[in-house]
């Protein structure tokens, strides 16, 4: 009866593949039902095309969830990105190339950590098939229990087993457990999308002297009123990567991954030639600054 009734006040519409420009209720595309009939002022196809149109509905709303995010001086174009499964490959693989010298990942706030266990996959991949030792080691910090993806045990299959996890949140300053890791020769911190220790990152890194990235996304503008530029509180990511290029203005660097959804990294490649004043760790800093 609610389809007899919607019929009789709407004119016929020929529905086609491409809805771009059909007013289709988007209630009624997902579910069938429509919570404001009658009346409603948008169309409802007839049951039988429902899951034709549905598909082409939720095709549409992941291109223009794209085109949303895209921003002008992303060069990849926004058909052309990797959706969500595929963004710690992307990270994985510009580790490797921007940090060629790099010999330990700290992975930051890494979930699961699948973005370190591909980057001491990909360092055991070569022409002769994978060596039994990588060339980079990758450790995961973060508090939360780590589970395991269909894309982890996937890379198992190459590193057999799966890379440190130290359980316990990234601050700054650090734990004795994360200073550890620091120590180590060759260490690179990174972190995508890493929430609350994004400036823990970067300001642990820079006074260790260390290389680092981040992929910024959310900002917690209530827990950092001291963010202020231009007289105004940082509310965006977009700020966010201004106030972590201010830290060193000239030198911190920022790109774009070929990923949907937040994908500006920002990062620091390492200090050159002379070590400046805040890359030298004060004497008291580890001795009564450290985190138990």
């Amino acid at each position: 009866m609610q389809e007899t009734a919607q019929t009789t006040l709407a004119p016929p519409v020929r529905w086609s593949s491409d809805i771009r420009h059909q007013s289709l209720c988007k209630y009624f595309i997902n579910t069938g039902q429509c919570p404001n009939a009658p009346p409603c002022r948008f169309s409802h196809p007839p049951i039988a095309d429902l899951p034709r149109l549905r598909a082409d509905w939720v095709k549409l709303r992941i291109a223009q969830r794209r085109l949303k995010s895209h921003r002008p001086d992303d060069p990849t174009p926004p058909d052309l990105k990797y959706n969500h499964s595929g963004r710690a490959h992307v990270f994985a693989k510009w580790i490797a190339n921007t940090f060629p010298h790099a010999k330990h990942v700290i992975d930051v706030a890494g979930g699961k950590g699948l973005v370190g266990l591909l980057v001491q996959r990909n360092s055991m991949l070569s022409p002769d098939g994978p060596t039994a030792i990588p060339k980079v080691t990758a450790t995961l910090v973060d508090p939360r229990p780590r589970g395991m993806s269909n894309q982890m045990r996937r890379a198992l299959d190459t590193t057999k087993e799966l890379n440190e996890h130290i359980q316990e949140w990234f601050t700054d300053p650090p734990t004795y457990r994360v200073l550890e890791l620091l120590r180590k020769e060759g260490t690179v911190v990174v972190g995508m999308h890493p929430d609350q220790a994004t400036e823990a990152i970067v300001d642990v890194a820079f006074r260790f002297g260390l290389p680092w990235a981040v992929v910024p996304c959310c900002v917690f503008p209530g827990l950092h009123p001291e963010r202020i530029i231009d007289g105004e509180l940082v509310t965006s990511t977009e700020g966010l990567v201004e106030w972590l290029k201010r830290k060193r203005v000239g030198e911190v660097r920022e790109g774009y991954l070929g990923f949907e959804g937040r994908n500006r990294v920002v990062y620091w490649e390492g200090p050159t030639g002379t070590k400046q004043e805040s890359d030298v760790i004060p004497k008291n800093y580890l001795n009564c600054c450290l985190v138990e």
